[in-house]
């Protein structure tokens, strides 16, 4: 799963970006940089090197230090690019994966600039488009010109080889000078048609992008469809078999392998939350509270995290993903459904969404079929699935349990306590009053305390806890079962639970000892008594 996003101890300020997208972007870049081990001094050495060819040197160490913060980041695209370009290079990762992720945040930045001035963009997506498409449709009469040339020699091999045949009229050419030429036209041929193929799949993934990003929209989602929900969602899904696609059949099998319980596809779904919302800078604890950037950018954050999490590799045609060989593609939705491109027809789907308002998750896997689309478009071209299609759905979880944040738990009333706290050890101290016996993990905590390292503010609380008789159980530590006798969860490691007790003197029910002496759950209207 994402690691956490913590800095050896080092507190992290908060981003300077002209909006929320470069926001995104600077927590991207960071991210990076940290994935790489380097700090800002070694990165601005390698940017010289890579950056040579460029017009202008790389910024001064303090001016690359203010940008990589967000201050007039999104006046320096290329520099971006270079920057995601050296950290990834020594991860040995996709270096044109990841400048093409870093043009996706100046593609957002451009729009969302644009709205918060009340104007239009300089470059609107609809004149970039128009222009995008006229230089598609020059390179493909480009190609065509270039094909009926093939066309050409493909016709003066065949003339050859009829000269070599038996009968035929090959006139003073001998039989080793036709097969010379035979050979070098085949040789030209094959080359030209390699180039062509493989000019082909990148023009077709460049044209899938630029439909994504011209007709991409937050809140360009259909009326929700749930899943079926003959289904518990505690077990897996299992469905009759489809002996005629053993492909499929293959990928639901792998898969299912992989995470036979689904803990692992929602804890990716969990991460993916985690890492938009990012609550140790901004506070946030709800889906609901992402901008419209920051949701276009969910799908393909569940990818990135599922092919880590699932050992996926990425697929070689327009598929993203692959898994054993079998490639296939990955549509997400939060709440909606999903929505699928004519190119997607006939091909693998991993079909995955998630539910806050439910706390509800489900992936299967999907042949997509004509018969299983809707006939009609949305204005992007894609199709919905239509009840046959969503029944055609080989489910590996259905209906599966997301744990939800602590503060979407609690009470309007209690959550408006625990953040009308001044300080963050103070606002800790009184998530722990008001969340008792519920698991609350380091997320909880950075988001309460506004920081992405919070275990400094929680041993600021826990002194002031004990002295109101507030046990709090750390799941890393040997007494992490300490509390479950009284009817408390068992935290996991990177988790905390907490309960207030009282002397038991003498009464009857659950106990703990404490230095020698019973300890029970405390009611209500039992007085604080402080810890031994």
């Amino acid at each position: 799963m994402a690691s956490e996003r913590i800095r050896s101890g080092r507190r992290q300020a908060p981003p300077l970006g002209a909006c929320p997208s470069m926001d995104l972007l600077v927590h991207h870049l960071r991210d990076l940089r940290d994935s790489a081990g380097l700090n800002v001094a070694e990165l601005r050495v390698r940017l010289v090197e890579a950056m040579r060819d460029e017009p202008a040197d790389p910024p001064a160490e303090q001016t690359l230090h203010r940008l990589l913060r967000g201050t007039n980041l999104h006046a320096k695209p290329r520099l971006a690019e270079a920057v995601a370009d050296v950290c990834v290079h020594a991860t040995r990762g996709d270096r044109q994966a990841a400048r093409e992720r870093v043009r996706e945040f100046y593609a957002l930045a451009r729009e969302e600039m644009a709205g918060s001035r009340g104007g239009t963009d300089p470059e609107p997506k609809g004149d970039q488009a128009n222009a995008e498409i006229k230089r598609l449709r020059t390179e493909l009469q480009k190609k065509q010109q270039e094909n009926l040339h093939l066309a050409a020699e493909v016709a003066a091999t065949r003339r050859l080889l009829a000269a070599l045949a038996p009968g035929g009229d090959g006139g003073a050419v001998t039989g080793d000078d036709v097969l010379g030429e035979i050979l070098e036209r085949i040789q030209y041929i094959s080359a030209s048609s390699d180039e062509a193929l493989a000019e082909a799949q990148a023009a077709r993934a460049e044209t899938a992008w630029l439909r994504d990003w011209v007709t991409a929209s937050a809140w360009d989602q259909e009326p929700e469809t749930s899943a079926p929900d003959e289904a518990d969602g505690a077990e897996p899904a299992f469905e009759t078999p489809n002996a005629e696609d053993p492909e499929l059949e293959e990928l639901v099998r792998e898969l299912t392998r992989r995470d036979p319980t689904g803990a692992r596809m929602a804890g990716v779904i969990e991460s993916a939350g985690e890492y938009l919302l990012d609550g140790g800078r901004t506070g946030r604890y709800e889906l609901a509270q992402l901008s419209a950037a920051e949701k276009l950018v969910f799908s393909s954050t569940v990818e990135r995290l599922m092919q880590g999490e699932f050992g996926l590799t990425e697929g070689t045609a327009h598929l993203d993903l692959a898994l054993n060989g079998i490639e296939f593609d990955l549509r997400w939705t939060l709440g909606g459904t999903w929505a699928f491109w004519p190119e997607l027809v006939g091909e693998l789907c991993v079909v995955a969404q998630a539910n806050e308002r439910t706390g509800k998750y489900s992936y299967g896997v999907v042949r997509v079929r004509p018969e299983y689309l809707r006939q009609s478009v949305n204005r992007g071209g894609r199709s919905a699935l239509t009840r046959q299609g969503r029944e055609a759905i080989r489910w590996i979880r259905l209906d599966g349990n997301l744990r939800t944040g602590v503060l979407r738990q609690l009470s309007e009333d209690d959550r408006e306590a625990v953040l009308g706290q001044r300080t963050g050890a103070q606002r800790l101290t009184e998530l722990f009053r008001r969340a008792q016996g519920k698991r609350l993990t380091r997320g909880d905590l950075a988001t309460v305390c506004r920081t992405p390292d919070p275990l400094r503010r929680l041993r600021e609380a826990l002194p002031v806890l004990r002295r109101e008789g507030i046990l709090v159980a750390a799941g890393h530590l040997g007494d992490r079962s300490v509390l479950t006798a009284l009817g408390a969860p068992e935290p996991a490691a990177g988790e905390w639970v907490g309960l207030r007790l009282v002397p038991a003197d003498g009464e009857p029910g659950p106990v703990i000892d404490l230095d020698g002496t019973p300890w029970r759950k405390a009611r209500p209207e039992d007085p604080e008594t402080p810890l031994p």
